[in-house]
């Protein structure tokens, strides 16, 4: 019997090169990161101030809240 095993590992993502192609120069580096925080969460609904949480490590504050 023929099947197929998905082998992929967890914890890891990709982005696609048309993202990094076309957007890429629209949106610099920081755009990217931000996509691809944004990407990296198993959750599309995931709330903006998750997010600013996540990428305050890579850039530092953003400031007095």
């Amino acid at each position: 019997m023929n099947q197929i095993i998905d082998e992929r590992r967890t914890n890891w993502f990709w982005i696609d090169n048309e993202v990094l192609d076309r957007s890429g120069p629209q949106i610099g580096a920081y755009g990217l990161a931000v996509y691809a925080v944004h990407k990296k969460s198993p959750s599309e609904d995931r709330p903006t101030s998750q997010i600013v949480r996540l990428l305050i490590p890579l850039f530092g504050s953003p400031g007095p809240e």
